[in-house]
């Protein structure tokens, strides 16, 4: 099983041959998924190695290859060592659904805080240099985020899932008064990720949802093809 054959008492590894490959990928973490279908011992350590500065987790949430490894690459490759939306999102809602709450949330308020910076990319390198050599951060090849490649929306659905998993829907309250209203959400709100109520009398929790005007025009659409 996943538990007996694959986790080493310190993280999941990956086997060839029978023999265990050495790795340093977060990767090795992403079945926390699982949540609490888990033994506790195994996500305790995991949201341990999770929120340890300075190995995955960066300022703006947690790498895809720890710091501290040789293979961390923030240029030619965004999944060994970039900051990116979905292993975020595996990491920080698998944690809450294993009752790591504030394992959780540390993770998730870093990676929300940036996207409500810098709108919702795909990814982000944590630095400019890699701590391991303290050599500058070698220059992005094609395809990666931010150029003509279109890699948002999945970014996007990451980052909502996160809201309403591990805020547990927390931010529909929180963005009603702008007066009261958390940098983070209302950050996500201008950059078009969460969606800030309607003005109208008595509007319902989904009505407000930012999946209803998705919904909106898929109905739209599907009474213009019947008509026509």
């Amino acid at each position: 099983t996943l538990v007996t054959e694959f986790w080493d008492g310190e993280k999941f590894v990956t086997k060839y041959r029978g023999e265990t490959v050495e790795s340093l990928s977060l990767a090795c973490y992403q079945p926390i998924l699982l949540g609490d279908r888990l033994p506790k011992e195994i996500t305790r350590k995991i949201a341990e190695k999770l929120t340890e500065e300075g190995a995955f987790l960066s300022p703006i949430g947690l790498c895809t290859e720890s710091m501290r490894s040789p293979l961390s690459h923030w240029g030619w490759h965004f999944t060994m060592g970039r900051v990116i939306g979905p292993a975020n999102m595996f990491c920080a809602v698998g944690l809450a659904l294993a009752g790591e709450q504030e394992a959780a949330r540390k993770i998730a308020e870093r990676w929300c805080a940036n996207v409500a910076l810098r709108g919702p990319r795909l990814g982000f390198r944590p630095d400019t240099f890699y701590p391991l050599t303290g050599q500058p951060a070698d220059v992005v090849v094609q395809p990666h985020v931010g150029d003509s490649w279109s890699w948002t929306s999945w970014s996007a659905c990451a980052t909502l899932t996160i809201l309403e998993t591990v805020f547990d829907g927390e931010w529909r309250e929180n963005i009603k008064t702008p007066e009261n209203r958390s940098p983070v959400f209302g950050g996500l709100a201008v950059c078009g990720i969460i969606a800030t109520p309607r003005r109208k009398a008595g509007p319902s929790r989904r009505e407000d949802s930012p999946l209803s005007a998705l919904r909106g025009r898929r109905d739209g659409n599907s009474r213009a093809r019947r008509g026509s």
